[in-house]
């Protein structure tokens, strides 16, 4: 434009100049001082991106973004590209340089993967009014970088805004969609847990808890001097037939418990020679008999009934 030097950053229709060379890594320039631009008609684009790395082997989130947006929603990044330069909002320590420029569709590579362009409209605004309202939002609190959250405040939040103020449209709803829907998750489900009723029904289901572990320790204990009493009485009943004659009391012992009989006798009493396997009964067998209390018996299940 005339009175603007060819070295000026927009010395041509208010762009960034190009590299000198292919190899070179494009360089944006922002103008610092104002400049008089003729005024004209100029298109207000926002560009969309995956949540993944542009060079990313794997890129899930494009997949699954891919197959989300046939409803309508997705995990998105978005900024403005206007008079050629692109406006993006991120999370900063820095509260001023959480509004950065770039290229167009080259926004932070390392972190994103651009998807498409949509044309939201149309300004009169030249680049010069432009930058005046990059400032003004600047100084806005909401978009200082400690101010950024994912769900509530995002880049999509910022392109909204600036799209509104450039054009008077604002972004489609599917851009932002995902991290809307994901907001009003997080806040029912903390609704939910601070409500009266969440709050009585966790008291009572702790009160509850209680009670059973409460039981259950009772339980426990009877069950154990339910055992006990049950050993007691059981080293009785071996007691009395210990006053049997020695043979055949073991023999009945170990016919009414087997294996375990073993264990209810001292070591001074596990003789081996005077408790001999227990073989099988026959009842046709007449010699197979012993003696209990001074009592004649052909076999031990005999004895047991007859006892």
């Amino acid at each position: 434009p005339p009175g603007v030097p060819a070295s000026s950053p927009l010395a041509q229709d208010g762009r960034p100049p190009s590299p000198t060379t292919p190899d070179e890594e494009p360089v944006l320039h922002i103008p610092p001082v104002r400049a008089k631009v003729s005024r004209g008609v100029t298109k207000v684009i926002l560009n969309v991106y995956d949540l993944n790395p542009t060079d990313a082997k794997k890129k899930y989130i494009t997949n699954a973004n891919n197959w989300s947006m046939l409803v309508g929603i997705g995990a998105f990044h978005s900024s403005v590209e206007i008079h050629g330069i692109e406006w993006s909002f991120g999370s900063s320590s820095d509260k001023v340089k959480a509004i950065q420029p770039c290229l167009p569709r080259k926004c932070c590579p390392n972190q994103y993967s651009y998807r498409l362009s949509v044309d939201i409209g149309t300004t009169e605004l030249d680049p010069n009014e432009v930058n005046d309202v990059i400032a003004e939002f600047c100084k806005m609190e909401k978009y200082f970088g400690t101010s950024y959250n994912l769900l509530k405040n995002n880049c999509n939040d910022f392109s909204d805004h600036l799209c509104r103020r450039l054009s008077g449209n604002g972004i489609p709803k599917w851009v932002n969609r995902g991290a809307r829907t994901l907001d009003k998750l997080v806040e029912g489900a903390d609704s939910v847990a601070k409500h009266p009723v969440t709050k009585s029904v966790g008291k009572a289901i702790n009160v509850a808890g209680q009670g059973v572990k409460s039981g259950v320790t009772v339980g426990i204990a009877a069950m154990k001097k339910s055992i006990e009493v049950s050993s007691i009485g059981l080293r009785a009943l071996v007691s009395r037939i210990d006053g049997m004659e020695c043979m055949g009391g073991r023999r009945l012992l170990q016919s009414c418990y087997g294996e375990e009989s073993k264990g209810m006798y001292s070591a001074e009493d596990s003789d081996e020679e005077l408790l001999p396997p227990l073989e099988e009964e026959d009842d046709e067998a007449p010699n197979k008999g012993f003696r209990v209390n001074n009592r004649s018996f052909a076999s031990a299940k005999q004895a047991t009934t007859s006892l």
